[in-house]
């Protein structure tokens, strides 16, 4: 698993709890970092999970 984000929190709960290899993307190229960790190869699949909040009406 590959996490790529741009909040230092986040990304070590990811390497704590998932075990993840991650990406700051705002420190480093996400497609060059991508393909060091790949070896070259695209990943198979993405997941955008973006914890945005919906926002709320009265």
């Amino acid at each position: 698993m590959i996490a790529i984000d741009r909040f230092p929190e986040r990304l070590e709960m990811a390497k704590k709890f998932a075990k993840a290899e991650v990406i700051n993307y705002q420190e480093v190229n996400r497609g060059e970092a991508l393909k060091k960790i790949t070896g070259g190869c695209a990943p198979d699949a993405c997941i955008d999970a973006d914890l945005v909040q919906p926002s709320t009406r009265d």
